[in-house]
C-alpha cells in the first residue's frame, strides 16, 4: 500500500465531501486550510467537474 499515505486521505476525504455537495469554504474550514486557494488546489477541480457542477445553477 505505497500510495496510502495521510495526504492521499485527506484528499479522498475532502472529495467526498465535495461529492456529498459541501461547499469549498466548508471544506476548507474541516481541513484546517487558512485560504479558499490552497482548498482550491486541494481538491485538484478539473475545468470538466467546475463545469458540470455550474451546470446545475443555471
Amino acid at each position: 500500500m505505497k500510495n496510502i499515505n495521510a495526504h492521499a486521505i485527506r484528499r479522498a476525504y475532502a472529495k467526498n465531501l465535495l461529492s456529498k455537495g459541501a461547499s469549498v469554504a466548508l471544506i476548507s474550514k474541516a481541513l484546517g486550510h487558512s485560504d479558499l486557494s490552497v482548498t482550491t488546489q486541494y481538491l485538484d477541480l478539473s475545468v470538466e467537474e467546475v463545469v458540470t457542477n455550474l451546470r446545475a445553477y443555471i
